[in-house]
């Protein structure tokens, strides 16, 4: 091991730049002060800083090992780590000498401890570092990150070390002149083998930045002209989303980079956003990313950004690199190809690796060791696979695959990465098996769920993520359910989800160990009682109405109507969407607030009073006749088209309420409506049709009244009430959205809340035949034949909207279960 001597710059960090030489001073006094001799182990509980890098050479110097430990461990965890390794000194830092010393209380046995501030007065002769290790003595002792479980230490000889060290620098991929940008917790092998020992070993200089957030990154690469920035995928994606938001933002800019990622030359790319690389310092030249897989895509976008990912792969047993791409030769999607004398194999579909990187063992468990070195090779616990040109491919990890009761084997990190690629909107995605199926954990970005004014966030993640992925692969891939939530999942330092722990995310615990439950005050008071009386949980100042109070999009309209009764003031749909938190609506009523006066919040004051509502419909009946008789004389021939039960049809006016199978629904019902019910019926439907402005401008004439689920439901449905007083029928469909295999979607309530505060029956309708004419996907319908059936009507007397949506579901299923047409 060594460090290059010569009379440059090795770290930058925090504005100060310190040299070579300084280093090596700094690591002497260091080496002189700590009492410990070859064999013995010094740890580390740090934050990174310059320190930090000094005391691993010091320890090194005197022939002991480093025990590198993680900044964010609890007490208990320490004490774990030292009763393993059983240190004989410890450095740490101010901020972190409380934590260490609860250890110490614990049970913990650190040793002579060293605070890294109380070390500033050293006085320091000079020096020059020289390593006192053998190549068989163990050098460092990280411990794994436990994502499945306790963490284990690796013991990785000084051999193991230089091998990477030597690997890496024969490949060509670093020189002595580059400036490589450290973010990475240096108790990871990833940051410390490529952002401290090669860079260290090579002469080039380290910028060190204290906080990983776009901002700090860019300013860094900047200021001291990074040209390489190691990172994970979890912040190559945030640096990403900073990235790409501003080229959305810009059409001409977005046309350049769609231009550029078609094109796929790098040239062309680094010369159609050279000012992007300016703002960078001009100098990067590539992305380097491990610790886990990095999507594909983000991997092509960047690349068409004129900044190319170099992705490698490794383990904490490997020392930690196994393979990486190189920069002339990058493979997308690929891990790259092994290390000079690193041999990997497949057997069984698992990762097979020998080299002189492999580790010597874990420390006091040798029949751990046993099972994961055998015959020379060890066993990574990774399925991949090779390619004719020796590339390496991961697809997936042993122990996270997931076995179906179908028998079929399910690569959890694939789905997640398919289900993240579908919307920008999604932050994290988790899958799980339950009760033999698929179920997944979603964590949207709420603030560009907002920028979006999409408030109904579990309809949007329904319908343009879970269903658009399941469109996408085969039935046995699908995603049969999934659970909104709004705390990070639990992830090693390098992003990797801990996967034991998922089935906590969502439990009362976790919630109620995070929040404040707010405020006394007479507003919060009738706020929080109301929100837990419709919820029936405890609330929380930092809960989301949604996704942790399980607000639809009915719900928030009671609970516009509860604010106005209550507060004396008026909320709009638009502004509750921007107003998610309890805490910011909260604070937003506080504000406007007239009184506080609990009322009682019903339905029939949701909808007002005929009159109420400014509405302004279309009368005329020629375009809906006129398209009527069009659609009679297409469709019964085409579709062999069949309608029974009119004879039911009530007196009007009446709540139509047909199952959703296509796209041809409307049109099917304008076709089997008798022309004098047509007259005086209107269509409740979902805007995303009629955004263009053709059918804007046809759709009063059809007459259909379009309505935004995140905008104005409330005023969709008082107009719906408006009509009904006025003695005109509506068509609502229930399930809110087509079949995607045939069967029946849960039935939302709103048609039952008309039927009973207005007091007009419901008239089930039973359509059949049109999911296959017209399945989702097709453009052009083809010839089925479909059946359409009103069945009896559903009066409301007496009953509650639930019981009103069971007997229609009920009414309809029994319907198609009988083929409709009886």
């Amino acid at each position: 091991m060594k460090i290059a001597d010569i009379d440059k710059t090795a770290i930058i960090y925090q504005g100060r730049e310190i040299s070579f030489p300084w280093l090596h001073a700094w690591i002497k006094a260091f080496s002189d002060l700590i009492p410990v001799g070859h064999g013995d182990r010094v740890a580390i509980f740090s934050e990174n800083r310059p320190e930090w890098i000094c005391a691993v050479y010091a320890a090194w110097q005197r022939g002991a090992a480093v025990v590198p430990i993680d900044a964010l461990s609890s007490p208990t965890d320490i004490v774990h780590v030292f009763n393993d390794s059983m240190p004989k000194a410890i450095f740490t830092s101010k901020v972190l000498e409380k934590v260490l010393l609860d250890a110490v209380s614990s049970g913990a046995r650190p040793g002579h401890i060293f605070v890294f501030e109380d070390l500033s007065s050293l006085v320091v002769h000079g020096g020059r570092f020289s390593s006192a290790l053998s190549d068989d003595d163990a050098a460092l002792i990280p411990y794994t990150s436990g994502t499945t479980g306790r963490p284990k230490g690796v013991v990785l000889t000084q051999r193991n070390l230089l091998s990477n060290i030597e690997g890496i620098i024969s490949t060509g991929i670093a020189s002595r002149d580059d400036r490589l940008l450290s973010i990475l917790p240096f108790h990871h092998t990833y940051p410390i083998m490529t952002t401290v020992l090669t860079p260290l070993f090579l002469g080039a200089t380290i910028v060190m930045v204290d906080k990983p957030s776009s901002d700090e990154i860019i300013t860094a690469c900047r200021t001291y002209k990074v040209t390489i920035f190691v990172g994970v995928p979890r912040v190559f994606e945030l640096f990403y989303r900073s990235i790409m938001g501003r080229v959305r933002k810009n059409p001409i800019l977005f046309m350049f980079f769609m231009l550029s990622r078609s094109l796929d030359r790098l040239a062309i790319s680094r010369f159609i956003f050279r000012r992007l690389r300016v703002r960078l310092g001009g100098a990067l030249r590539y992305l380097v990313s491990g610790g886990a897989r990095l999507s594909p895509q983000i991997a092509r976008d960047f690349a068409a950004l004129g900044l190319p990912v170099v992705e490698g792969y490794g383990l904490t047993e490997t020392s930690p690199i196994i393979s990486f791409n190189l920069p002339r030769v990058i493979k997308i999607g690929s891990v790259g190809r092994p290390l000079p004398g690193v041999e990997v194999k497949i057997e069984g579909g698992e990762i097979a690796v020998r080299g002189p990187n492999v580790m010597k063992g874990y420390l006091n468990l040798p029949d751990r060791t046993r099972d994961a070195i055998r015959d020379g090779w060890f066993y990574t616990g990774d399925l991949g696979a090779l390619d004719q040109d020796g590339y390496l491919y991961i697809t997936g990890r042993k122990k996270d695959m997931i076995v179906l009761s179908n028998g079929k084997n399910i690569n959890p990190e694939e789905i997640e990465g398919m289900v993240l690629a579908t919307a920008a909107c999604v932050k994290e995605a988790a899958v799980m098996e339950k009760n033999g199926r698929l179920f997944c954990l979603v964590r949207p970005d709420l603030e560009a769920l907002k920028a979006a004014n999409i408030s109904n966030i579990n309809e949007f993640i329904k319908w343009k993520v879970i269903d658009e992925y399941n469109r996408s692969v085969p039935d046995y891939k699908k995603i049969s359910g999934f659970d909104v939530v709004s705390s990070e999942f639990p992830k090693t330092r390098l992003g990797k989800i801990k996967r034991h722990l998922l089935g906590s995310v969502v439990t009362a615990a976790k919630r109620s160990e995070r929040r404040s439950k707010g405020p006394s005050d007479e507003v919060f008071t009738a706020l929080s009682a109301y929100l837990k009386e419709v919820s029936g949980k405890e609330v929380f100042l930092e809960d989301h109405l949604e996704m942790d109070l399980g607000l639809d999009s009915l719900g928030k309209i009671e609970l516009l109507s509860f604010i106005e009764k209550t507060f004396g003031m008026s909320v709009t749909e638009d502004e509750l969407s921007h107003l998610l938190l309890v805490k910011d609506l909260y604070v937003y009523i506080k504000q406007d607030a007239v009184r506080v006066e609990r009322g009682e919040v019903g339905w029939r004051d949701v909808l007002g009073a005929d009159g109420v509502v400014d509405i302004d419909i279309y009368e005329g009946d020629l375009s809906i006749l006129t398209l009527k008789a069009v659609l009679s004389l297409t469709a019964r021939p085409y579709f062999r088209f069949k309608v029974s039960g009119a004879d039911v049809l009530p007196a009007r006016p009446f709540i139509l309420a047909p199952n959703h199978q296509s796209l041809l629904d409307g049109f099917l019902i304008i076709a089997a409506l008798p022309s004098y019910a047509l007259r005086d019926s209107y269509f409740i439907a979902t805007e995303e049709y009629f955004r263009s402005p053709l059918r804007r401008a046809i759709a009063p004439r059809m007459h259909v009244i379009p309505f935004d689920l995140n905008r104005n439901l409330a005023s969709a449905l008082k107009k719906a009430a408006v009509l009904l007083r006025r003695g005109k029928s509506i068509v609502i469909f229930p399930e809110g959205a087509r079949t995607r295999d045939g069967g029946l979607l849960p039935f939302k309530k709103a048609f039952a809340i008309l039927s009973k505060e207005i007091g007009v029956p419901v008239v089930p309708v039973a359509i059949d035949g049109a999911f296959r004419a017209f399945p989702l996907g097709s453009l052009i319908p083809r010839p089925y034949e479909i059946h359409l059936k009103f069945l009896p009507p559903v009066f409301p007397n007496g009953m509650d909207y639930d019981e009103i949506v069971g007997i229609v579901k009920r009414s309809i299923e029994g319907a198609m279960k009988k083929g409709v047409v009886l």
